[in-house]
């Protein structure tokens, strides 16, 4: 039987829970250790989602077509 490998958050999903970690760090809701165990969270989306947008941005350059209708790279704005 073949284990299924667990559904990854979407980009939304890892952002609203970013945001969550950072109002209850601000809040200071946390002990000490859960705080730190947050932090760690909050560290690893942070890298997982900016990772997603840089290639979000290459893909938008790469897609992007000049007048003669050749795909060439250009920077999105």
């Amino acid at each position: 039987m073949a284990k299924k490998e667990p559904v990854k958050p979407t980009f939304e999903e890892s952002m609203a829970r970013l945001e969550s970690i950072v109002e209850i760090l601000e809040q200071g809701r946390a002990s000490l250790e859960e705080s730190i165990s947050l932090y760690e969270e909050g560290a690893q989306l942070a890298k997982v989602l900016n990772e997603t947008l840089s290639n979000a941005e290459l893909r938008i350059q790469q897609i992007t077509k000049n007048a003669a209708g050749k795909t060439e790279l250009s920077d999105y704005e």
